[in-house]
């Protein structure tokens, strides 16, 4: 029978799992790579270093790896130190990866290590002389069937540029912001199986020690779902050389890959307290979050693509029959109206009844009271700025919540105000 580790938030009670990860390590294949674990912890509690692990919900005593760096499968309790004595909430978790600041200056030290072994035997063996294309496959070391796989899909573009990433990787070419997801620092050669793999979120690439080597931190496959072929063929393999790859993709890469886990916990139907990064101010919102809102945050999350479809909203965004502050402000509700149960911009259900007006848009002019917004022409330029914060702010919120990228139209520019 498949055993799993499961974490669980120390600040609820019951409903309380945050994730679980396969136990397939060990001899017994009943253990997991304690690193691994606090990375992925680290990740949903916006990247805070001070955690321990407990079989108690109280709290102690910690959890120690063994000197293989394995922990045994079974439930432990996650808790944050140096928190203030006064916060008695649960501590904050980030919903989903496009909700999650990159750590700069934080990446934990076996990932700086594996990085820097990589790269400092590569350069002794000459690598890389050759294009990426000429690369044989990262896990399995094949050359037939491999393909470029991206690290970080291209559908997290946004995310690439909000997060300032471009000051990572040694073959960005000179591009900057969302143009450095098509670059070889974000691509790395697969197999056609490893790359479908990769882009399921069935297996993961973290730093290990080499235990059959040198020693050494080295890069490893890891696993993400039970499967005993995936444990035989796939789980823990030495990767090639990834001395092309920025460490910080790679753990962007396992934060994106981790966080469709929480989908259990966000999706219990009760109230959770949530950390996002709100982009338009630069700020961090920390609050309760309903269970509705909660649920919103798992749309579209560990997906290659977006969740909605790209070509569906474009259509509906082209067509922007009504502008937000055109919209008609009334005094009386349309139940009110006769009976008359239909929008004001839809003249397939109107009825005979009633005096109707031209200039009203077909509402009754003897029940209508309402009166129009201001003209785009009246408008100032104050009010210009106020309309496309509200839509910027609108658009990140549904990023935030999974849906499509953001318009290009209105995405960075800036809101000046004079």
């Amino acid at each position: 029978m498949s055993r799993r580790i499961y974490v669980r938030h120390s600040g609820y009670h019951g409903q309380n799992t945050l994730f679980s990860l396969p136990a397939t390590d060990g001899p017994n294949k009943d253990r997991v790579h304690y690193e691994t674990v606090v990375a992925a912890c680290s990740i949903f509690v916006i990247n805070h270093a001070d955690l321990r692990l407990s079989t108690s919900e109280a709290g102690g005593p910690w959890v120690l790896s063994d000197v293989d760096g394995l922990i045994s499968a079974g439930d432990y309790f996650l808790h944050v130190a140096s928190r203030d004595p006064s916060d008695t909430e649960p501590f904050p978790i980030v919903p989903n990866f496009r909700s999650w600041p990159f750590p700069h200056g934080g990446l934990g030290s076996l990932w700086q290590q594996a990085s820097i072994n990589d790269k400092n035997e590569a350069r002794e063996l000459g690598f890389p002389s050759q294009p990426l294309t000429a690369e044989s496959c990262r896990i399995t070391n094949k050359r037939l069937v491999t393909e470029n796989a991206h690290i970080l899909p291209v559908s997290e573009k946004p995310w690439f540029s909000s997060n300032d990433m471009c000051r990572y990787g040694e073959e960005l070419f000179g591009r900057t912001g969302e143009a450095i997801a098509d670059t070889d620092s974000n691509l790395i050669r697969l197999r056609r199986d490893a790359h479908r793999l990769w882009d399921t979120v069935q297996i993961s690439i973290v730093p290990r020690k080499d235990d059959v080597g040198t020693g050494k931190a080295a890069w490893f496959t890891q696993m993400m779902r039970d499967d005993d072929e995936l444990r035989q063929d796939w789980h823990c393999k030495r990767l090639q050389s990834l001395a092309r790859c920025a460490p910080e993709y790679l753990f962007a890469r396992f934060a994106w890959g981790i966080f469709p886990r929480l989908h259990g916990f966000l999706q219990a139907g009760r109230p959770r307290r949530l950390t996002i990064y709100n982009k338009l101010n630069g700020k961090i919102e920390t609050r309760m979050f309903s269970s509705g809102e909660c649920r919103d945050f798992t749309v579209g999350q560990g997906k290659g693509r977006s969740a909605s479809s790209t070509k569906k909203r474009a259509r509906n965004e082209s067509s922007d029959p009504i502008d937000d502050d055109d919209e008609l402000e009334c005094n009386e509700s349309l139940e009110d109206l006769d009976g008359c149960n239909f929008s004001p911009h839809d003249t397939s259900k109107r009825s005979n009844e009633g005096n109707f007006d031209s200039e009203s848009g077909g509402m009754p002019s003897r029940k209508r009271d309402c009166r129009r917004k201001r003209s785009s022409h009246e408008r100032t330029e104050t009010d210009d700025i106020d309309h496309l914060e509200k839509r910027q702010r609108r658009e990140w919120n549904d990023y935030l919540r999974g849906h499509d990228v953001l318009n290009e139209n209105t995405r960075g520019r800036p809101l000046v105000r004079t």
